[in-house]
């Protein structure tokens, strides 16, 4: 029997409990024979990505990790600001590195033509649009909108808000770009808001892309390829 390829996603931020809701949400993409997903908190990242020097901060304890892992066939920073990832590509040793941000980005421009999409923060809409401008998609990006929730409530990332409080805050949101800002796909702008595409797709009736199950299929693929199905048993 082969031995299963392992895909590590990496969260950034020294914060378990995000980690845990991450591993939660991605058992889907996993299968018998398929890689094994092991999702990980960076020991000495920063609490949150809320700053550009948290950010900044992530490269060198996430260069370490990668170093260090001799199992992994791939990676995934778990984290939409794609904070280290020039330096992890740089230290992979030829193994793949992916980010959600370029990976979700990529899934929403082959989904759509018009991609809005939800920010968790304020603060990250200006950053974000820095970013779109250095992939080249800029031009695609019809707007970003941050979720209308408590400023301080916001600050502790996801896990911090009800599911029924995010789901209502991310529709609100959703639905200005669909109408005022004319996208015809959906993009979630944070790695913690898988629960939260569902509800949105239905209320919004245009696909939602989740960057943290774009990213995984990719790093999926890369590590298998394509695969025939199984031929029937005789």
């Amino acid at each position: 029997m082969t031995e299963r390829k392992k895909i590590t996603l990496v969260n950034p931020a020294d914060y378990d409990a995000l980690t845990r809701q991450i591993a939660a949400t991605i058992t889907s993409l996993e299968f018998a024979d398929g890689p094994e997903i092991d999702v990980v908190t960076l020991t000495g990242g920063p609490p949150m990505m809320v700053s550009q020097e948290n950010i900044d901060s992530v490269a060198e304890p996430l260069v370490k990790l990668i170093q260090a892992d001799t199992d992994s066939a791939a990676f995934i920073i778990g984290c939409y600001a794609d904070p280290g990832l020039k330096e992890a590509r740089a230290a992979a040793g030829g193994r793949k590195v992916f980010g959600m941000n370029q990976s979700g980005v990529a899934t929403a421009l082959a989904t759509g033509d018009r991609v809005g999409v939800i920010a968790v923060q304020q603060v990250a809409v200006e950053r974000h649009r820095k970013y779109y401008e250095e992939q080249g998609v800029a031009a695609r990006i019809v707007g970003e909108r941050a979720v209308e929730v408590d400023p301080e409530l916001a600050k502790k990332g996801p896990t911090a808000f009800s599911p029924e409080m995010a789901a209502q805050a991310a529709i609100a949101a959703g639905t200005k770009l669909r109408d005022e800002d004319g996208a015809d796909v959906i993009l979630l702008g944070e790695g913690g808001m898988t629960a939260l595409r569902d509800p949105v797709e239905q209320a919004l009736g245009i696909p939602v892309v989740d960057p943290s199950l774009a990213t995984i299929a990719m790093a999926i693929q890369a590590v298998e390829g394509f695969r025939p199905p199984a031929a029937p048993a005789s």
